[in-house]
């Protein structure tokens, strides 16, 4: 159970389950974005430390105007990484809760480890790369579930990003490399998991805390003010 006084029904109306995958799936609100911006934010200060250049949050329909033959699809790229060294990258970031929801039917392949992870990954492969190949560039999905699981692209990532770091920044030791990359891969990889556990604790005490004070049926003497508690997260 997520909280002992948690209300039964989110503000989207669904009744809640008692350990919590609603607040995870729901999408009312403005927290997933929360959540989304700070896991953003955090790998593009990552990129930044390899002295690469990095812009957040470009429309694709200003990186790629409609033609012809092709209209972009709606949305916007979330980090632009451009270099002299490797093609241009275009990275989307994605959480996803491991989790059906609940109109879909449980399969096997859904037990198998990172398979919510895998599966966003091929869906964000099949959305994108049109307007990259358009702009002669590389996209890459950068896929976290809300537990804590990287996406193969994601890992790949942060390995090539590590190699731009001791390339760039740090002169080392070649017989060393691979094991210092590995460390700084390990070190990126906490971090990210770190914003990610606080968005998380985020979003669950916001959304309880205002399908509380959105209930009409709410008893008064169980209201929690999660206030005090959302101080712990920042």
């Amino acid at each position: 159970m997520v909280h002992p006084n948690s209300p039964e029904h989110c503000v989207c109306g669904a009744r809640v389950d008692l350990k919590g995958h609603h607040w995870m799936k729901c999408k009312r609100g403005n927290e997933w974005a929360m959540g989304h911006t700070a896991i953003t934010q955090c790998v593009s200060a990552i990129v930044c430390s390899t002295q690469l250049p990095v812009s957040r949050e470009i429309l694709l329909s200003i990186l790629t105007p409609p033609t012809a033959t092709y209209s972009p699809p709606p949305g916007r790229m979330d980090l632009i990484i451009p270099s002299g060294d490797f093609q241009t990258l275009l990275a989307d970031v994605t959480i996803t809760h491991p989790h059906p929801s609940s109109n879909q039917r449980i399969s096997q392949n859904m037990m198998t480890n990172g398979y919510f992870a895998a599966h966003r990954e091929r869906s964000k492969i099949t959305k994108y790369p049109p307007a990259a190949q358009t702009l002669g560039t590389q996209f890459i999905p950068l896929v976290l579930e809300s537990y804590g699981k990287f996406g193969n692209q994601f890992t790949s990532f942060l390995r090539h990003m590590s190699r731009e770091f001791f390339n760039r920044c740090w002169n080392y030791d070649p017989e060393c490399a691979e094991d210092l990359r590995a460390k700084l891969v390990q070190l990126w990889a906490s971090r990210i998991s770190s914003v990610l556990q606080r968005a998380n604790a985020r979003l669950i005490m916001s959304k309880i805390s205002r399908a509380m004070h959105s209930s009409q049926t709410a008893d008064p003497m169980v209201h929690v003010d999660f206030t005090e508690t959302n101080s712990w997260f920042v």
